[in-house]
């Protein structure tokens, strides 16, 4: 049986959750009239259909809830400076739940860092009209008011907006997807299948120590995972895991999180297309219960790696990249002490700022740290030296690195980028070893 659903799900830490397709306006059809109230930054306080009528429009709904939701806002801000002549793009944010009181505190501190001109409407309504339950999500509609695209916009271009104005034909990831029927190994008593993805439901699959200390009734079924890209594959092989979080104090600092990929053709690594598939995969392992140990999963995935792509991949100690958050103050920074009580976050979102009373250092760090971009998944340390617990307050632009660094300075604080010997996996093809 098909299903249909949202594909903005999978990104970690959605505030909404998936709804099915069928509902809200078509594509290739008229959009609907609607009207967003309480618009900042653009010449009406409120504003229709008919407000951008002659012009393409990109709706581009976003909340504090989805990390890729806040940072698509750059996308936005470079595709309306781009084509600012031919295009609107208006943003919706979603004010409503407790998680998003602050919104336009971060929004107009990212404006001002980033120097947005951009339109946003703090509105639910649509949300609610339309079912939309996922976020971030680009309603794409021509000059006459036709529906052109629904896209969660992971792979929306410069370039395939730029063809897409001139009335060429573009390829853009949907945002409401047919997923085609699992495969089933149900009746398989013993199973290792690695196979190319081919539209089946995503599965991010366990931790492997997790996934060890489960019920027997869930180890029976097997342990899957779906939609992988080649990096994440030989991640779950040789660490356990896809992904490296700072409470995870046994891998995090201690293991670098992203292979280093030493090999003549680094295609099958970066090359990634999801309208055909290509670059993601499934693996599915079945064993008898008591087998399905983490040492027996990565052995298995690891064998089924080697047969497939024949890379040679060890783990090896190396001098990483890492940030070091360091005094470059003393005297600044004892001010830091705690004067005492209950350790508290007030506020409650590191989003829209950190003010900490009574917490150490290394937490106050992860807090301070959660919103920046991190593609290279660069570790954050505390390398301050200090024993005593802080009170701290830190209200900046979250997501902006500099911002970030500026507001640590005025604490006696800041952040370093050095190096540290950690674990890493070592990815090469196999005629290049001595």
């Amino acid at each position: 049986m098909r299903t249909v659903i949202l594909i903005a799900l999978f990104s970690v830490g959605h505030a909404l959750r998936c709804q099915p397709c069928e509902h809200g306006p078509r594509i290739g059809e008229k959009l609907p009239d609607f009207t967003l109230n309480n618009v900042h930054y653009f010449k009406h306080r409120t504003v229709t259909n008919e407000s951008f009528k002659g012009k393409w429009l990109m709706l581009h709904f976003w909340s504090l809830g989805c990390a890729s939701a806040v940072s698509s806002l750059d996308k936005m801000h470079a595709i309306q400076s781009r084509f600012s002549d031919k295009l609107q793009v208006q943003l919706v944010g979603y004010n409503g739940g407790s998680e998003n009181e602050l919104i336009e505190v971060v929004f107009k501190r990212k404006k001002k860092t980033n120097k947005y001109q951009l339109p946003v409407a703090y509105d639910s309504l649509l949300y609610e009209q339309w079912s939309l339950k996922g976020v971030p999500v680009t309603y794409i509609v021509d000059p006459d008011g036709v529906l052109r695209f629904i896209t969660p916009g992971s792979d929306l271009t410069i370039a395939k907006v730029a063809d897409l104005l001139d009335n060429k034909k573009v390829s853009i990831r949907p945002l409401c997807f047919q997923y085609a029927d699992d495969e089933n190994y149900e009746n398989l008593v013993y199973a290792s299948v690695l196979s190319r993805w081919r539209g089946q439901y995503p599965d991010l699959g366990y931790e492997l120590d997790r996934f060890e200390g489960l019920p027997d009734r869930v180890k029976a079924k097997g342990w899957r995972v779906v939609f992988a890209s080649l990096i994440r594959l030989y991640q779950y092989a040789y660490y356990g895991r896809g992904w490296f979080f700072p409470s995870d104090t046994a891998y995090y600092g201690s293991v670098f999180e992203l292979p280093i990929i030493e090999v003549s053709d680094k295609t099958p690594f970066t090359s990634k297309d999801f309208n055909s598939g290509a670059g993601y995969y499934n693996y599915y392992l079945k064993l008898p219960i008591d087998s399905l140990t983490q040492e027996r999963i990565m052995r298995e995935l690891q064998k089924a790696l080697d047969m497939t792509f024949k890379y040679s991949a060890f783990l090896e100690a190396r001098s990483m990249p890492a940030w070091w958050l360091q005094v470059c103050s003393e005297k600044v920074a004892k001010k830091l002490r705690t004067k005492g009580g209950e350790p508290e976050l007030i506020g409650g979102r590191s989003i829209g700022g950190v003010t900490v009373r009574n917490y150490s250092v290394r937490d106050f760090l992860r807090l301070v740290t959660a919103n920046l971009p991190n593609d290279e998944r660069i570790p954050f340390l505390d390398g301050t030296g200090i024993s005593f617990r802080i009170d701290a307050d830190i209200q900046t632009d979250m997501t902006d690195f500099r911002s970030v660094q500026s507001a640590l300075r005025r604490c006696g604080l800041e952040l370093v980028k050095g190096e540290k010997e950690m674990t890493v996996l070592v990815i090469r093809n196999r005629d290049d070893l001595p």
